[in-house]
C-alpha cells in the first residue's frame, strides 16, 4: 500500500516540477524501501527512470510524439462523445421502437379482436337475412290469405247480398201480389154483400 502511495505521488507530483526543471532526479526512502526518479530531457527526447529496490523501469518518449498522441486522443474523446450520443439516440430509438412494438402487438390483437366481431355480425346479419326473409314470406302468404279470405268473404256477402235482395225482391212481388189478390177478392165480396140502396 505504501509503495502505491509513493508511485502516485511521483507519478502527480514529478511532472509538475519536471516541467520546469529539465533534469532532474528525486531520491525517496521510507524504511525497508528505496525508490529513485530522474528525468532527462534534451531538446524533444524526454527520458523517465525509476528503480525500485534495484529494478529499473526506464520510460522514453519524444515531446513532438506525446502533443500529437494527445491530440489524437481528444479527437478520440470527440469522436467517443459523439459516439456515446449516437448511442443515447439509438437506445431512444431501441425504446420507442419497443414502445412501436408494443402497440403494434396491441393493435394488432385489436384488429383480430374486431375481425372476429366482424366476422360474427356477418354471420348473424346473414341469419338476420334468413330470418327476415322468412318472416316477409310469411307475411306475405298472410297477407295472401287474409286478401284471398277478405275475398271471399266479400264476394260470399256480395252473394249473400244478392240472395237477399232477390229473397226480398220476391217477397215484395208476392206480397204485392197476394195484396192485389186479397183485393180483388174483398171487391169480389164486397159486390156481394152489398145490397143496393
Amino acid at each position: 500500500m505504501l509503495k502505491r502511495l509513493v508511485l502516485l505521488l511521483i507519478i502527480i507530483v514529478v511532472p509538475v516540477v519536471s516541467a520546469e526543471n529539465k533534469n532532474i532526479t528525486l531520491e525517496v526512502q521510507t524504511g525497508e524501501q528505496n525508490v529513485v526518479w530522474s528525468n532527462d530531457t534534451n531538446e524533444n527526447l524526454t527520458v523517465h527512470t525509476l528503480e525500485v529496490h534495484g529494478n529499473k523501469t526506464i520510460i522514453a518518449y519524444d515531446g513532438n510524439m506525446v502533443s500529437s498522441y494527445n491530440a489524437y486522443i481528444n479527437e478520440l474523446k470527440q469522436n467517443i462523445s459523439k459516439l456515446q450520443n449516437e448511442l443515447d439516440n439509438k437506445n431512444k430509438l431501441l425504446a420507442e421502437y419497443i414502445t412501436y412494438k408494443k402497440k403494434n402487438i396491441e393493435l394488432q390483437q385489436n384488429i383480430s379482436k374486431l375481425n372476429n366481431q366482424i366476422t360474427t355480425l356477418k354471420a348473424e346479419n346473414e341469419l338476420l337475412k334468413q330470418h327476415n326473409e322468412q318472416y316477409k314470406d310469411l307475411i306475405t302468404d298472410l297477407m295472401n290469405k287474409q286478401s284471398n279470405d277478405t275475398k271471399s268473404s266479400y264476394i260470399e256477402s256480395y252473394q249473400n247480398a244478392k240472395k237477399d235482395m232477390s229473397n226480398f225482391k220476391t217477397a215484395i212481388i208476392i206480397s204485392i201480389i197476394s195484396c192485389i189478390l186479397l183485393g180483388i177478392m174483398m171487391i169480389i165480396y164486397r159486390k156481394k154483400y152489398l145490397y143496393p140502396i
